[in-house]
């Protein structure tokens, strides 16, 4: 029979915006699962005493010497601290938040709502964030990096990974990294390679679009001269064409394709501005000065994610519909 094993790590790339209500509610599901586990450390700890005491009350009714109620109290109290002392060297119990700020120095806490009410962050903010829970065999940590190519890295692993309170543990805090996603516009910009894939895809597109319609004038005039024929009067301009197609000749094009290939080139260069803009350096953080940057981060992001496809397309669109819609409206020269 397959038994079904659950991943203790979990990855998340993007924007990572991290509003006042996305951090209480990290600290409260760190403070739950703390509790959680704080208390079956307890009762760990509680059952092992128990057989330890039962061993040597055992071992004692097994002999014939004899222990006096307090001699025998005394032992089986030694007995109790010695295993809670091998536990709390052995599997501690510790939350520990570190917040590194932009100004160099480093907050270091075991709560969230304590460490945001913390004067230094009156004239700073947080750039990252790392936590660290230890509570009995199980562990967990969290850590948020500044951006990659891909945008910011959010890891969150528990260990060990054999064991159901860890998988558990990983559940509650993947729940929470859910619930911080974008809407899908932005998370496709903070995913994607976007700048290189747009300014390729749109250049080409444009480009193309531009020269393919790039014909020679004489051409044309030649089709015409040889249907009416060649007459005294239009001599001069079948010499003319003629050496122009033997010498591969073109005029200048009277088409805007030069106007239509300047506003391709504009326009890409503004999408690739948007585009290396639109990504935070660092992790936006609503702690201190934070919530200020959260807020103008979260407002352009939202707005630049929906206006940059809107400016793309019309700048698909202007080079191909201009000549149509200039021949519709009677402005070809």
């Amino acid at each position: 029979m397959y038994q079904v094993e659950y991943s203790t790590t979990t990855t998340r790339t993007g924007f990572i915006l991290l509003s006042e209500s996305a951090i209480t509610k990290l600290d409260s599901t760190l403070t739950e699962e703390f509790a959680r586990l704080d208390n079956l450390r307890t009762e760990s700890i509680d059952a092992e005493i128990r057989r330890e005491q039962n061993e040597l009350l055992d071992r004692w009714a097994s002999t014939s010497s004899s222990i006096d109620d307090n001699e025998r109290a005394r032992f089986l109290n030694r007995a109790a601290e010695r295993v809670r002392s091998h536990w709390d060297i052995s599997y501690p119990k510790s939350i520990k938040i570190e917040l590194p700020l932009r100004n160099g120095r480093t907050l270091t806490g075991n709560s969230l709502k304590a460490l945001a009410q913390h004067a230094e962050l009156d004239n700073t903010y947080p750039v990252t964030l790392k936590v660290s829970m230890r509570c009995g065999t199980v562990s967990a940590d969290i850590n948020i990096s500044e951006a990659t190519f891909s945008g910011h890295k959010l890891h969150i692993h528990t260990r060990p990974e054999s064991s159901e309170l860890a998988r558990e543990l990983s559940i509650s805090l993947t729940s929470w990294a859910d619930s911080l996603q974008q809407s899908t516009h932005v998370k496709f910009w903070a995913r994607v390679p976007a700048i290189f894939f747009w300014f390729a895809a749109v250049f080409a597109a444009n480009v193309y679009v531009s020269f393919s319609k790039v014909t020679n004038p004489y051409t044309a005039s030649a089709h015409s001269i040889i249907r009416e024929g060649v007459t005294p009067q239009n001599l001069p301009r079948a010499v003319e064409v003629m050496l122009a197609l033997q010498s591969n000749y073109r005029e200048p094009p009277k088409q805007p394709e030069n106007q239509n290939l300047s506003w391709v080139l504009l326009g890409t260069l503004t999408v690739c501005l948007i585009l290396l803009s639109i990504k935070p350096g660092k992790p936006v953080i609503a702690m201190g000065q934070g919530r200020n940057r959260y807020t103008w981060w979260q407002t352009y992001i939202t707005y630049a994610a929906k206006l940059v496809p809107a400016f793309i397309a019309i700048e698909i669109a202007i080079p191909l519909f201009h000549p149509w819609l200039a021949k519709f409206l009677g402005l070809n020269p």
